[in-house]
């Protein structure tokens, strides 16, 4: 975030949070704030992180996948793990090529491969452990990520330990977001 924050300073784009802060200036050519910030910032993250300037520490998540061959769907899943659903569709595309072509290399088989959706996936729990070294747990689930993220702040601030993590169908494992203990 520091390389982002430069970024903007170099370009004298002000960061103020609100209107009335110190650092708001209306006659400043531009002003980021709220969303419009957090938008940008996430931008040129991923365009930061896809060039490599900075290094992509987002956890891998399971994504699962039917083949179709000749448009018939096949029974079974292909799964992947992946930062994001863009990554886990390139890689099932290429596991699906390279495994057609390894087992039949004579035959052009055309294949595709498609996203198992389900409706309330992906999902986002938010563990939280009451007491340090506590077994009870508190679990709430939702599956809008703007909500997930409240609620994971939310509960930093009132438990010892708090988990996010993302299931992105009914049979795909978990995967863990965020950590947070005291």
């Amino acid at each position: 975030m520091d390389l982002f924050e430069d970024f903007l300073d170099e370009y004298g784009i002000k960061i103020p949070q609100k209107e009335g802060e110190e650092s708001y200036d209306p006659d400043t050519p531009v002003n980021l704030c709220g969303k419009a910030y957090d938008d940008l910032a996430e931008q040129l993250e991923g365009f930061f992180r896809s060039w490599g300037v900075i290094k992509d520490e987002r956890p891998q998540v399971e994504y699962l996948f039917i083949l179709s061959l000749n448009g018939i769907k096949c029974e079974g899943t292909i799964s992947v793990k992946a930062k994001d659903s863009d990554e886990a569709y390139r890689k099932a595309q290429d596991l699906a090529e390279t495994e057609l072509s390894s087992s039949f290399p004579s035959l052009d088989i055309p294949y595709d491969v498609e996203p198992i959706e389900e409706e309330g996936y992906p999902l986002y729990s938010i563990i939280t452990e009451f007491l340090p070294f506590s077994t009870e747990q508190k679990v709430v689930s939702t599956s809008d990520k703007a909500d997930a993220d409240a609620l994971f702040e939310k509960a930093c601030r009132d438990n010892s330990a708090v988990k996010l993590t993302v299931q992105t169908s009914s049979k795909a494992s978990p995967a863990i977001l965020k950590k947070w203990s005291i």
